[in-house]
């Protein structure tokens, strides 16, 4: 897994908040160690950033790569995602030993989903998604999940 401290490089995000300025409706948002570009309220770029992104991280990023999410994508590096780091989670106090439940709405999710299924664990997917997953299960609003930790808790 790579080194999750590893930042894209400076030209990189110089590089995509150019790209962003001269397109309204995108926004760039720096995470330290990603970068990403948002078009939420410019879908009808999705496929131009998706292009330029994968263009600019060959060109300045080799060692990271895309993540797409919902109305998002990622720059991160290469390896690190929500599966790597369920997976390291487990390993360490007070989790190792346990059973993974991930819950989520993402596609950054089903890294994880597979990391807890493979665990032996389950995950499930929150929200009516029009998309495969590897979850087990599903939920059908975060209310629906908030309801279900609350039986759980009531019964334990």
């Amino acid at each position: 897994v790579a080194d999750a401290g590893v930042a894209p490089p400076d030209r990189l995000t110089a590089a995509l908040g150019a790209f962003v300025d001269a397109r309204p409706g995108l926004a760039l948002e720096n995470k330290g160690a990603s970068v990403a570009v948002h078009y939420r309220a410019a879908p009808e770029r999705e496929g131009e950033v998706r292009a330029r992104i994968g263009d600019l991280v060959a060109q300045f990023a080799p060692a990271h790569e895309l993540q797409p999410g919902k109305m998002v994508v990622e720059v991160r590096p290469r390896g690190c995602d929500k599966g790597a780091a369920l997976r390291r989670m487990m390993d360490e106090r007070p989790f190792a030993g346990r059973t993974p439940l991930m819950v989520g709405d993402d596609l950054t999710d089903e890294f994880a989903f597979a990391a807890a299924n493979a665990l032996g664990g389950s995950s499930a997917l929150v929200g009516r998604v029009a998309r495969p997953s590897v979850a087990t299960h599903g939920f059908e609003s975060p209310q629906a999940v908030r309801r279900w930790l609350v039986a759980l808790g009531a019964a334990a």
